[in-house]
């Protein structure tokens, strides 16, 4: 789990899993974030018998993060009133499926059972996160499909392209078919060199995501 640890956040979710986690007896959970009811989960799960299962982190930069989903088998996602989180995107350019509690918001996001699962309950996320701990082609092949999305849909380039094509919409006049051919040549010189200009900024600003993951061989 990443992100703020408060009430809107799924807390009463979490409070859940922990409990999960007790009777299950399998997995580790690592939560990377904080917030007012860091401690109450602390002492939750000091209470349930798994505080050597679970990991609290604290808040961490983006840098230290990279590293967490790269070890991961899975981000769990339990706030139902996501709209997208960036957490989400972080895990799919590092290549990391989601399993997300079900969630109108996030549909557009997380395509169920190609980049991750969706869940109708705390049970059923435990049970498809461990799922996706124990078995690797499967955690292999959403990851990768994570991955794609990330490079085809919250990419630079893409990012780029859609703030163009934005503009034009916005500002370009009718043209006859000679003009379109090649006002669409000169857009897409200009998307090249916007993407470009974007991820030269990006990369001086220590750009940490869309890296490969290694495989990860627990349960967060």
């Amino acid at each position: 789990m990443v992100g703020r640890l408060d009430k809107d956040k799924g807390i009463g979710a979490m409070t859940q899993l922990l409990s999960k986690l007790a009777e299950a007896e399998q997995g580790h959970l690592i939560v990377c974030g904080s917030g007012i009811a860091e401690t109450h989960l602390h002492r939750v799960a000091r209470d349930l018998g798994v505080g050597d299962r679970v990991t609290f982190t604290g808040f961490l930069p983006a840098a230290e993060l990279s590293s967490v989903y790269r070890l991961a088998s899975a981000l769990l996602v339990l706030g139902r009133n996501e709209v997208q989180p960036l957490a989400v995107l972080e895990a799919f350019a590092s290549g990391l499926p989601i399993v997300s509690l079900r969630s109108r918001n996030l549909e557009a996001t997380l395509d169920d059972g190609v980049t991750g699962f969706f869940a109708e309950s705390v049970s059923e996320a435990y049970e498809l996160g461990l799922r996706l701990f124990e078995d690797d082609a499967l955690r292999s092949r959403l990851g990768r499909s994570a991955r794609r999305t990330a490079e085809a849909r919250f990419s630079l380039a893409a990012a780029a392209g859609e703030f163009l094509d934005c503009y034009r919409s916005l500002t370009d006049p009718e043209e006859d078919s000679v003009s379109s051919s090649l006002l669409r040549s000169r857009r897409q010189e200009l998307r090249a060199e916007v993407a470009g200009r974007l991820s030269r900024a990006w990369s001086d600003a220590k750009r940490t995501s869309l890296r490969r993951p290694a495989s990860g061989p627990t349960l967060r």
